[in-house]
């Protein structure tokens, strides 16, 4: 007992202190298990759930974000599958007028031929007749020269003049 009232006095104690410390320490736990069951568990149950919550909502948050870039993907790729779509149909339908174009300009240069040479044969006809009325118009001239020229001259009488 000697040591342990030797300790009190380092201290500054008196026996009835150690009592009082054993009393308040018995007290101390006995509020911290009460004060656990009654604010700390509902507390840090609340934490929890509130962790899990947010947690939660983060996987949440990430399958809705994945799934969100699933559909813009999808959106995407039936974007591009329009795109080619259309773009095909307007290169047939470029293909076909193209080929309309061409049938038209056949035609076209068919009509102009044909009519080309019916204006060249006709042209040549017309030069055939030319030709003819003009050789015709220099033998009659030819024969009138001749028979001017070939006519027995006549003396001349007074007061006539030579025609």
């Amino acid at each position: 007992m000697r040591v342990f009232e030797s300790i009190l006095n380092n201290f500054d104690l008196v026996p009835f202190d150690v009592l009082m410390i054993a009393i308040w320490a018995l007290l101390f736990v006995s509020m911290w298990k009460i004060l656990g069951r009654v604010f700390f568990a509902p507390y840090l149950a609340l934490v929890e759930a509130r962790e899990s919550a947010t947690t939660g909502a983060e996987d949440s948050a990430a399958t809705v974000r994945a799934s969100a870039e699933q559909v813009r993907q999808t959106y995407a790729d039936r974007l591009g599958q329009a795109r080619v779509q259309a773009v095909t149909q307007r290169l047939a339908v470029v293909s076909e007028a193209k080929l309309k174009a061409a049938k038209i300009l056949e035609i076209a240069e068919g009509d102009a031929q044909e009519t080309l040479r019916a204006a060249r044969w006709e042209t040549a006809q017309k030069i055939d007749a030319l030709r003819t009325e003009a050789f015709r118009d220099a033998d009659r001239m030819a024969e009138q020269i001749t028979q001017k020229l070939l006519k027995p001259v006549r003396p001349a009488t007074a007061g006539q003049s030579l025609n």
